[in-house]
């Protein structure tokens, strides 16, 4: 429900019956809703094979328009576990790390595929966009951070708009194009084009 049928979050729906999953006695609804969300939490664990010491990150829902990454928009809410019991918690805002605060319209998706293509590469070449380019150094700090490349949430920050401003963001797009395509040649083309018509003639060529 949900995917192939509209209505995974309504209060009442009809259902077809091999869709349904009756409710243990005694279990309430409270807990049955758990079920979905648990059942993903404990596959992603499965999947990763967590060894002891390792780290990982879980992102959920935030305060602006739902957005499931941290926010430039508003405060995040950040919980740091230690060991079997230490947490520590404390709100993470744009201002903390050098980001300037901005409204949700300007990272928000266009639900255009010309403008988000242009977009996208407007921000791993650090031209223009710049709530999105904040955005991005927000979010890749994080990863930076809990895989223990950078010492702090604001130093990964600087790491990931170096990464943009240093070239070395669109250069990984360019060996990810070249390694995923059964043509590279062909689609480093097609990347080169794409540039070209997001950011002008001034597009750095690719090497």
């Amino acid at each position: 429900m949900g995917f192939h049928r509209d209505g995974g979050f309504a209060e009442y729906i009809l259902a077809p019956l091999a869709s349904t999953i009756p409710i243990p006695e005694g279990c309430s609804f409270d807990h049955a809703v758990m079920a979905e969300p648990l059942s993903c939490s404990l596959n992603a664990l499965e999947l990763a094979v967590l060894k002891p010491d390792e780290r990982i990150g879980i992102w959920g829902g935030g305060p602006a328009g739902g957005m499931d990454e941290l926010s430039i928009c508003d405060p995040s809410t950040v919980h740091e576990f230690s060991g079997q019991s230490t947490k520590t918690a404390y709100t993470l805002r744009p201002e903390d790390v050098g980001l300037r605060p901005l409204p949700f319209e300007h990272i928000a998706a266009t639900s255009n595929l010309t403008t988000e293509r242009r977009r996208f590469l407007g921000v791993l070449t650090g031209r223009g966009y710049q709530g999105c380019i904040d955005f991005t150094c927000l979010n890749a700090e994080a990863a930076l951070y809990i895989g223990e490349k950078a010492e702090s949430i604001t130093k990964g920050v600087n790491m990931a708009k170096e990464a943009i401003a240093s070239g070395a963001a669109i250069a990984k797009l360019q060996r990810w194009v070249a390694v995923q395509s059964d043509d590279p040649e062909q689609s480093l083309a097609r990347l080169r084009s794409e540039l070209r018509t997001a950011l002008g003639p001034a597009a750095a060529p690719l090497t």
